[in-house]
């Protein structure tokens, strides 16, 4: 972290100039900016937030006692990349993975509902229909209305070869909905619906398809590429033959 700028707020000022004023915590606000130390990034990240200076003692004796200063951050530019997207990702479920990213450290409700948004577009993206005919209304398929499906009734309907990551989806919508009631969300219960979604991510985009290479080569995926590079070195001796 360089170039810190903390400083009181007009409201902390006026306290410690009024002298019958408590002095035992000092807001403030600041800023302050960080670069990567990786030498293929070096990317400068800029930071603003809260801080707060605060009086305190030992309470066992009652003989110690100082000051202590606490930085909390509300907002990073660039975000934080809070997990690694795997690249395959689609796009509609990238974006909303880093819209939340956006807003994690400062509005943790907002967090959560954009990973709902998540979940949404990853359902859309594994072909899991938004609507069916509502046998409830018609006998007749042809009267029957379209009925919206929930969240929960989508995730009930994932196709067999990802049926595994239900209870993490699941898991996670839980936790959504309690963003979507208004329920207080804390950066904890943000950072759970993180975990759940990396694992599901990480296995449909990545393993996953390592998993239908290998079975589909019935073969190690070194092997598959020495086949293949086999097979693309005969294409081109043909054809410089020819």
């Amino acid at each position: 972290m360089s170039n810190l700028v903390n400083k009181e707020t007009a409201e902390a000022k006026a306290d410690l100039a009024n002298p019958e004023a408590d002095h035992d915590r000092v807001e403030r606000t600041f800023r302050a900016d960080f670069t990567c130390e990786k030498e293929q990034c070096g990317e400068v990240v800029f930071c603003v937030g809260k801080g707060l200076d605060y009086a305190w003692s030992d309470l066992d004796n009652g003989t110690d006692s100082g000051w202590a200063e606490e930085l909390i951050p509300t907002f990073f530019q660039p975000h934080l990349m809070m997990f690694v997207v795997p690249e395959n990702t689609s796009e509609s479920v990238r974006g909303c993975v880093h819209a939340s990213f956006r807003v994690f450290f400062s509005s943790p409700g907002n967090a959560i509902n954009e990973l709902r948004n998540a979940l949404e577009s990853l359902m859309d993206h594994l072909q899991v229909a938004r609507k069916i005919r509502d046998t409830r209304k018609s006998p007749s398929s042809e009267t029957q209305p379209l009925r919206k499906l929930s969240l929960h009734e989508r995730i009930e309907r994932l196709p067999k070869e990802h049926a595994g990551y239900k209870s993490f989806l699941l898991a996670q919508k839980w936790i959504g909905n309690a963003g979507t009631h208004g329920d207080p969300i804390k950066r904890d219960d943000v950072l759970d619906g993180y975990k759940l979604l990396e694992h599901v991510l990480d296995g449909i985009f990545s393993l996953h398809p390592m998993a239908t290479n290998i079975n589909e080569n019935k073969a190690p995926q070194s092997i598959s590429r020495e086949r293949e590079a086999t097979r693309s070195f005969l294409r081109e001796s043909e054809t410089y033959t020819k």
